[in-house]
């Protein structure tokens, strides 16, 4: 059986995990989640859960790979079977509750176990951004299978003529899900995590329970400022109820942005920026050869850094030197350029 599991708010159920480098608590409501949530920009209110017991949690990551400091967990089993090593094969906590209408469109299955938060949000400025990050312990087994867990964040309001999912692999419009980042599909977003046996992740417990997930990820949207919107995040299991999925959405990271004048963001090189587990940074990786220019900009444009570097092969970007928000890199080379967007 494959099983996933939800994030769920109860305030009358606590639980700290402390098995691993990465500690989850339980303890939360819809105020402390406001504001644990809410970052620059943003105005956020009237925030709901309908999760099972347990599914839902903050964490503090406690120098574990998952990528972000702290955050809040939701998912389709139990929170607190997150944190590592991945010493399991087929973490499962089957809630036998109802799914969501919205993630069995997008997943083409019945979903089950179903956690959702729902919120008001006002942003002040004209672009609403949010980092996060997707796992599962149907990886690998279960990719391109009847089990297609998924997880949506919806959108609703001025410009939007529906709601629209917006947590979408980088540059496209396939949302984030098993099947659409693993291995073989968009596998510079994937992070292999082992299978609940292999050495290291069996027993560092620096590695989180999930058999993969992605690398941390930004959502975003256009938006009208000081307009209102409705948000909603979404995770659940699809085709049957067993193995845990999740999702990991960064403390105080739902914020709005000024992005006046910046670059066009073209492929025209194969660039990526992903975060390297072994240096504790973030890395450009390109099919490029040779000496390129690059520029890291902030989200208004403003020119943060830029250096030379020959990119036969990965090339530190010195993440560690940034505070925390979203960027632009440019990269230039004789081949071509492309902007990326990636967040510290």
């Amino acid at each position: 059986m494959k099983r996933l599991y939800f994030l769920f708010l109860s305030a009358s159920i606590i639980s700290i995990s402390g098995k691993a480098q990465m500690t989850v608590d339980t303890a939360i409501d819809p105020l402390t989640l406001t504001s644990f949530l809410q970052g620059f920009g943003m105005t956020i209110s009237n925030l709901t859960i309908t999760c099972n017991p347990g599914s839902i949690g903050t964490f503090v990551s406690n120098g574990s790979n998952i990528g972000m400091t702290d955050g809040l967990a939701l998912s389709s089993g139990r929170v607190a079977e997150i944190p590592g090593p991945n010493d399991h094969g087929a973490t499962s906590g089957e809630m036998y509750s109802p799914g969501d209408a919205d993630l069995a469109l997008i997943s083409g299955f019945n979903t089950f176990d179903a956690c959702v938060i729902e919120f008001d949000c006002i942003p002040q400025f004209n672009t609403l951004q949010f980092n996060y990050v997707f796992g599962s312990e149907e990886y690998l087994e279960w990719v391109n299978s009847s089990f297609n867990d998924v997880f949506a964040i919806y959108i609703e309001g001025p410009r939007f003529v529906d709601q629209e999912n917006i947590a979408l692999i980088p540059g496209t419009t396939i949302p984030v899900s098993i099947d659409n980042v693993n291995p073989i599909n968009n596998q510079s977003f994937y992070v292999d995590n082992g299978d609940g046996f292999s050495i290291p992740q069996s027993t560092d417990s620096t590695f989180i329970q999930y058999d993969g997930f992605t690398t941390n990820l930004l959502g975003e949207a256009t938006v009208q400022p000081g307009q209102n919107y409705h948000l909603k995040f979404a995770v659940a299991d699809a085709g049957d109820f067993s193995l845990d999925s999740g999702v990991m959405i960064e403390a105080n990271s739902i914020r709005s942005t000024q992005i006046v004048g910046l670059p066009e963001i073209v492929n025209e090189m194969n660039a990526h920026v992903l975060w390297d587990a072994n240096s504790q940074d973030h890395v450009l990786m390109m099919d490029e050869t040779g000496i390129v220019d690059i520029q890291i900009l902030d989200m208004r444009g403003s020119l943060v850094r830029s250096w030379q570097s020959n990119s036969n092969g990965p090339i530190k970007i010195g993440s560690h030197a940034l505070i925390n928000g979203a960027y632009i890199l440019i990269v230039e080379g004789e081949n071509g350029r492309q902007a990326i967007r990636f967040i510290k």
